[in-house]
């Protein structure tokens, strides 16, 4: 995605890189003319030259402006439609703008069958995950989507726990338990408690180092927690989190907090005249600092604020017409 797009010259002095195939050749300068993989602009530049096409190619395909300026996250795109028919004419306009624009869209995928029915085999997603126990899925936006049932699955594949267990090794064990809607939240808390005991960690007085083997006691509690995480594979969450044509759309957020940690959720109520939904749309939360130890009332002074935040970023991201109701403890 990154090679489509041309640098500013004046801007590839700052792109040189230093080269010679084999050691016995002078090292060449060169100038990257095209945005680079592994630059911090990178991502920012692939989203906007995208938001730009979408802008520039407005008159001629209407119904993909939105999407492609608000469906983007780099080269990941989502977005969808109320009906069948709006759904296609937005996949193929999407496409034929991008594709004009030196961008083709691969590995198509839908909950609705007929949406890809003439989509080429080879721009479908050709590459699901397979498990004996689970339905195709695809990976998307850090989440695994199984498109036949509509619903967002976890995939935790650690390795087993090391013997000896040093802080280092821990910690990248927990940053590999992936779940950007927080739909997980009671199991990632309790990473998250774990690490801050590591980083508060004394040993003869000075802070743990990196590869140095943790207690006993603490070795042990991690892996009895590691264990059981595999279960994160067996969760299923519905993508759609309304129902279809609904009449009254509702945004609820809980807050709650205890000595060691804080955080809120959002629920979505959606009513038809046929019955009620409530799906969880997403979560957050925090631990407590150890810095300074708050009172419970405080701590959940500090979840209700972050419910503000919840709903700040979800009436954002969601875009629709909905009535937000807080709740906490008195």
């Amino acid at each position: 995605m990154y090679r489509q797009m041309l640098q500013f010259a004046s801007d590839r002095r700052f792109l040189r890189i230093r080269f010679r195939k084999s050691p016995t050749d002078p090292i060449s300068t060169y100038e990257l003319q095209t945005v680079t993989y592994g630059t911090a602009s990178a991502p920012f530049l692939a989203t906007r030259t995208l938001q730009q096409i979408a802008l520039d190619n407005g008159d001629q395909f209407p119904a993909a402006v939105e999407a492609v300026i608000h469906g983007f996250y780099v080269d990941d795109f989502l977005s969808g439609a109320d009906d069948v028919e709006s759904v296609i004419q937005l996949r193929k306009q999407v496409t034929e703008m991008l594709s004009a624009a030196g961008f083709p869209i691969k590995k198509w995928a839908s909950n609705i069958p007929e949406v890809l029915q003439d989509v080429p085999p080879e721009d479908l997603a050709l590459n699901p995950l397979h498990d004996l126990q689970d339905e195709p899925a695809v990976s998307t936006f850090g989440l695994v989507w199984e498109p036949s049932n509509d619903v967002l699955r976890f995939k935790v594949q650690l390795p087993l726990p090391a013997a000896i267990l040093m802080k280092r090794k821990v910690m990248s064990y927990i940053a590999q338990i992936f779940d950007p809607l927080g739909l997980v939240g009671p199991t990632i808390v309790v990473a998250k408690l774990f690490m801050q005991r590591l980083w508060a960690l004394k040993q003869n007085g000075e802070d743990c180092e990196w590869d140095t083997a943790l207690p006993h006691n603490l070795q042990e509690e991690w892996k009895d927690f590691h264990a059981t995480l595999h279960l994160l594979s067996e969760v299923r969450v519905p993508r759609f989190v309304s129902l279809p044509n609904a009449i009254s759309i509702q945004l609820h957020f809980f807050a709650n907090a205890s000595k060691g940690a804080y955080g809120t959720c959002c629920y979505v109520r959606a009513e038809t005249s046929d019955g009620v939904s409530i799906q969880l749309l997403m979560a957050k939360s925090k631990v407590a600092p150890l810095s300074s130890r708050h009172s419970i009332a405080r701590l959940e002074l500090c979840a209700a604020r972050l419910s503000t935040h919840l709903y700040k970023k979800v009436n954002a991201a969601l875009k629709i017409s909905a009535t937000a109701f807080f709740w906490t403890d008195g």
